[in-house]
């Protein structure tokens, strides 16, 4: 599905995928990527140290948009991924929503 066509509920749909599929390949790796709310995508180290080390913002994210994700943390929401391509390709979609292309 292009990502222009893509609806709100399509890409929670897709974050949901997509986060399911991070959780069971992320334990084998060192690193996870988490997708915002709002596009913004960031790494940091999965396993054992999940949560306990700093974020760092790979691309940033668009005000002008919010698409409810599948994790909640304080007034925000992220999708876990295991990869940056599918990272981008959510964070893609999330701009496209709002007609914004990626910075």
């Amino acid at each position: 599905m292009p990502a222009k066509s893509m609806t709100a509920v399509d890409i929670k749909a897709l974050a949901l995928i997509l986060h399911d599929m991070g959780h069971t390949t992320t334990k084998t790796k060192s690193h996870v990527y988490q997708v915002w709310e709002d596009g913004e995508i960031t790494l940091t180290k999965c396993g054992d140290l999940y949560g306990l080390r700093s974020l760092h913002m790979t691309r940033k994210g668009q005000s002008e948009v919010r698409v409810a994700m599948p994790h909640a943390h304080g007034k925000h929401s992220y999708a876990a991924v295991g990869g940056s391509k599918d990272a981008k390709q959510l964070s893609d979609a999330i701009f496209a929503l709002a007609g914004l292309e990626a910075r």
